[in-house]
């Protein structure tokens, strides 16, 4: 048996880009209509590329359970988010992803088959006055990973904190880094030939993100 991983990388960063392109010749008629209520809520939208470390133990599991050969792992996939942010700095938002698709070849039974993880987050977080325009932030919310799959089971909900911040601010959009952790868990189901029982991973771990915010 061996696993293949869809390169994610690349289809990932010119996304990055086509949206930034978007934001920039479409945000500012949105940003100028924009009211400005006191205390009211403005809405933003992240799209980025993360790694996570998680993805090894996975597939680590798997090869105890199943007795599959890794080929490559490409530990690096698309998230999607967004958060509603007030003017006294807190915010209200979520995420989708990094979605995770493990493609395995079952060898002698000449077909493939898929499993799939992908975690969806609900948070809350804080922006830090008095940074002019790169903004710095904490973040802190639940993950529930939607997973399943011939070898991989139903997720378990976990904590998810990051902290992050913008090192590129422009008029209609920004280029930030995030670090944190998301200790959400997914089931790699018993293994058929080795009797090794299901085993809950922690699928995604410490985590690094690049985004676009617009």
């Amino acid at each position: 048996m061996k696993i293949y991983y869809p390169r994610l990388v690349q289809p990932g960063l010119r996304l990055l880009v086509a949206c930034g392109g978007l934001a920039l010749v479409n945000s500012a008629a949105s940003a100028a209509s924009e009211p400005a209520v006191a205390g009211g809520g403005r809405m933003h939208w992240e799209i980025g590329v993360t790694y996570a470390a998680g993805v090894n133990k996975v597939v680590d599991q798997m090869e105890i359970n199943f007795g599959v050969t890794k080929k490559s792992v490409w530990p690096v996939g698309l998230k999607l988010g967004g958060y509603d942010e007030f003017s006294s700095g807190w915010c209200v938002g979520g995420s989708v992803g990094p979605c995770e698709v493990i493609a395995v070849d079952r060898g002698y039974y000449d077909d493939t088959n898929y499993n799939y993880i992908v975690p969806v987050t609900v948070d809350v977080r804080y922006i830090f006055p008095g940074q002019g325009e790169q903004k710095f932030y904490i973040r802190a919310g639940v993950t529930e990973p939607l997973a399943g799959g011939d070898y991989i089971g139903s997720g378990t909900p976990g904590p998810a904190v990051a902290i992050g911040g913008e090192v590129w601010h422009g008029r209609n959009l920004s280029v930030g880094l995030e670090a944190g952790y998301d200790g959400s868990k997914v089931e790699v189901k018993q293994g058929y030939y080795y009797g090794n029982p299901a085993t809950k991973v922690t699928p995604i771990g410490f985590n690094a993100t690049i985004f676009v915010r617009f």
